[in-house]
């Protein structure tokens, strides 16, 4: 490994003889393992250091575009897009470009499968009230129906039943 200031002469260029070499790397003197590890492809990875591995890492693996490794979780605390998305092109999508999440309309969340919207979830600020809407599409005739909530213990003893009527919701 080398370094140099960078061509700037702020900050620090770190460089490695080999793609998947080390460049930097952090422990305690007393860990066995390192707790951070940025080799020169660029991928991170992180473990509990002492006698334990590394366990979770995150890559490049295409342009615009980053990546846990297989069985690798991220928590967020919160989650912004700056997009709106549509139905063919959810904001918020499920490893399939047309399958997912986005904002339907204002306080409605679509769902897609497929690039089609399937679902809306609404809320409205004023009466406190919430609702769910399936989008059926049954002999070439796109309805939208509100899914209702039957009285307690319609579907079995600590059950509701979930109603969606034949006709399109008013």
């Amino acid at each position: 490994m080398s370094f140099r200031s960078s061509d700037n002469g702020i900050g620090l260029d770190l460089f490695a003889d080999a793609a998947g070499n080390d460049v930097l790397t952090t422990a305690l003197e007393t860990d066995a393992r390192k707790r951070f590890i940025l080799n020169a492809s660029g991928e991170l990875e992180w473990g509990g250091g002492g006698s334990t591995a590394p366990d979770i890492s995150l890559s490049r693996s295409a342009a615009n575009y980053l990546l846990l490794a297989a069985g690798d979780k991220l928590g967020l605390d919160t989650l912004q897009t700056n997009t709106s998305g549509t139905a063919s092109a959810p904001s918020i999508i499920m490893n399939d470009a047309d399958t997912g999440f986005f904002l339907s309309s204002a306080n409605t969340l679509g769902i897609a499968a497929g690039g089609v919207e399937t679902a809306r979830l609404k809320s409205s600020a004023s009466s406190g009230e919430s609702s769910m809407l399936l989008i059926t599409v049954i002999g070439g005739t796109t309805t939208l129906q509100q899914v209702g909530l039957d009285a307690v213990d319609t579907a079995g003893t600590g059950y509701r039943g979930l109603r969606v009527p034949n006709s399109a919701a008013s």
